[in-house]
């Protein structure tokens, strides 16, 4: 078994959608690969447009996420825990129908996340959920989370809204 952090791997997950019995979405697949530049890129292919891919190590907060509800999930690239939560975001994020918009951003050092989160500063849990209203930052947590778990969460955030 070859390591993330060899040449050219890739490495490629299935995210199983909701189970309607309704429609014939196909399912969302996404991938990780790192780059030449030594960073990594997440893309997602049969993705609804709710459902973004952000990029590693920017220089600040996308200005996307100054509008609307977004949850941003930050998963460490060298940890299968953590890209395994993508699948669970992505379940729930379809479960919300666009109501909430989700980004899923890859890291290697937890300062890219202080960075980007202060309240992170000197922590080393992930993932890490983000949730912000209009670029507000309105809760975040660093560890996994269950599909259950999740939404549970997102209904008490988007309640009202």
């Amino acid at each position: 078994m070859k390591s993330l952090l060899a040449g050219s791997v890739v490495l490629i997950m299935l995210a199983g959608l909701h189970e309607c019995g309704n429609c014939q979405t196909p399912p969302v697949k996404y991938s990780l690969k790192r780059t030449k530049d030594y960073f990594f890129e997440l893309t997602f292919t049969n993705a609804p447009k709710y459902i973004h891919s952000l990029k590693m190590k920017p220089e600040s907060k996308e200005k996307e996420l100054d509008q609307g509800d977004w949850l941003v999930l930050s998963v460490g690239a060298f940890s299968v825990p953590d890209i395994e939560c993508i699948n669970v975001a992505i379940d729930s994020a379809v479960k919300f129908g666009g109501k909430v918009q989700l980004g899923v951003r890859p890291f290697w050092d937890y300062e890219e996340v202080a960075k980007l989160l202060p309240e992170f500063k000197d922590r080393t849990g992930s993932p890490i959920w983000i949730y912000y209203r209009d670029g507000k930052l309105l809760w975040w947590q660093d560890s996994p989370l269950t599909a259950r778990e999740l939404e549970a969460r997102l209904k008490m955030l988007t309640k009202g809204n």
